[in-house]
Parts: C-alpha cells; sequence; structure tokens
C-alpha cells in the first residue's frame, strides 16, 4: 500500500454505553469480546489498528494490550475520536467503526476498501434503511480532516450531517445487517440469536 493510499483502522469504543448499560467492548457476539473481534477483522487489511478512547478508559483492562488514541477534544462524541486520529497521523487515510457492529464482517471491510477513493472526502455505505451515508464505517480520506476541523470549529459534532453534500464516494452493502447498531439489552440479545441462526444455516 502506498503512502498517498495509507489506511489506519480506528474502532470507536469512547461512548458512555448508557443504553446497553455495560461496556459494548466487552459484549461477546462471535465467542470473544466484540473489541477483540473487530480487532482480529481489521487488522490484516490495513497499516494499523486503534482503539478510540475517552481518557478515563485509559486503565481498561481489555483495551491496554492495543494501539490506542485518547480523544484530545473538549468535547465528546466520535467526530473527537476522528479528529484526534487525524492528528495521530494526517497524512493516513482511516477506516472507522463503531463497536457496536455486531454483524461487521470480512467482506464488508474488504468491500469498503475496494472502494477507497483518497480523492473524495470519504467513503461510505448507504444505509439501507435510513438512506443517509453511514458515517461510523466509513473511509475518511486525508482531504476530509481540514472540513472536519472547520465543521467543528462552528459546533457541530454529527458525523452523518458533516457527510451531506460532501464529495464522497457511496457504496450499497452487500451485507446490510453489518450496518445495524446493538445500542440496547434487547437489541444485543436480538443480534446475537440471529447470528446463532446463520451458524446454524
Amino acid at each position: 500500500m502506498t503512502i498517498k493510499n495509507k489506511i489506519q483502522a480506528l474502532i470507536l469504543v469512547g461512548g458512555k454505553s448508557s443504553r446497553m448499560q455495560t461496556d459494548k467492548s466487552t459484549l461477546s457476539y462471535h465467542g470473544v469480546d466484540q473489541a477483540k473481534y473487530l480487532y482480529s477483522l481489521l487488522v490484516t487489511k490495513v497499516d494499523k489498528v486503534f482503539f478510540s478512547i475517552r481518557e478515563e478508559q485509559e486503565e481498561l483492562s481489555h483495551l491496554l494490550s492495543y494501539p490506542r488514541i485518547k480523544d484530545v477534544y473538549d468535547s465528546v462524541g466520535p467526530i473527537c475520536g476522528i479528529l484526534s486520529a487525524f492528528d495521530n497521523d494526517n497524512n493516513s487515510g482511516w477506516l472507522v467503526m463503531a463497536i457496536d457492529l455486531p454483524h461487521a464482517d470480512e467482506e464488508s471491510i474488504d468491500q469498503l476498501l475496494a472502494a477507497y477513493d483518497p480523492k473524495k472526502i470519504a467513503t461510505c455505505f448507504i444505509n439501507p434503511e435510513k438512506k443517509w451515508a453511514e458515517p461510523l464505517f466509513t473511509i475518511y480520506s486525508p482531504k476530509a480532516r481540514p472540513k472536519l476541523i472547520e465543521y467543528f470549529a462552528e459546533d457541530k459534532k454529527c458525523p452523518r450531517k458533516f457527510l451531506r453534500d460532501k464529495d464522497i464516494t457511496i457504496i450499497d452493502p452487500k451485507n446490510n445487517l453489518a450496518l445495524i447498531n446493538a445500542n440496547t439489552p434487547e437489541e444485543y440479545r436480538k443480534a446475537v440469536d440471529q447470528l446463532k441462526g446463520q451458524k446454524c444455516e
């Protein structure tokens, strides 16, 4: 992979998981905690994989052995993690993935990487249900950084709205389930049952 097209991955674990009532990175859908599972999917696909964390997460035991990037912005939300990643390396594209995607799979990662266009702001899946560019399973190119800085400086913090009207590549996911979040205990149980059903087929 050339320096120009360098891609690193950022797994977002900085949310407070208030609706799930437990740390979503410790949940198991595939026989290991979700943090380990997503890391294993990504580590052979990109130059390096990092976890995006808040300052108070620095001592979480299940993340200590992994590369991490701490949020350095006086705010909360995924856009702070993305900006912090670009501060860490502004010459890299960043494949950003939320921790709460139980159906994320190797095929979806490969599809996104194959479509990556560093000349665009971002390369995204279209969310099949909501019909918007999915911001938290997306590759942000280095061209996104100045736009993100400008957007954040205007006190705007929504990655989904950031992608609106930008020069981006949008693709249809081969696996629609890969974009479905699990944010509550009920959604967790549903995802576990769906994955068990797939293994039995």
